[in-house]
């Protein structure tokens, strides 16, 4: 869905990412989960599975004027971070017989 949005738009997926770095636009991206700081800091720390969409996240920005990363409300919502942690290992997590 959101690549035929980017297609209306700019026509294709492409071009929207090439006008979005023409105009040089400032990046912000806000999380509410401490982990996330921690694989930005650490490389290390990061899953396998994320590593490639940290690494595009990393190529992008460089193409771009300025970016933010903010841990908004992290010590307020445990829960949330909790479910979060749980979802990246919901493999082992949740398991069903049938």
């Amino acid at each position: 869905m959101k690549e035929r949005a980017a297609e209306g738009c700019c026509g294709t997926r492409k071009g929207l990412f090439q006008l979005y770095f023409q105009v040089q636009l400032p990046l912000i991206i806000e999380f509410d989960l401490n982990t996330v700081s921690n694989w930005l800091k650490y490389r290390s720390l990061c899953p396998w599975s994320l590593r490639k969409l940290f690494a595009e996240i990393e190529d992008g920005s460089r193409h771009t004027a300025e970016i933010q990363f903010a841990v908004t409300n992290h010590k307020k919502n445990g829960m949330a971070e909790t479910l979060a942690k749980a979802s990246m290992s919901r493999k082992n997590f949740f398991k069903a017989a049938w």
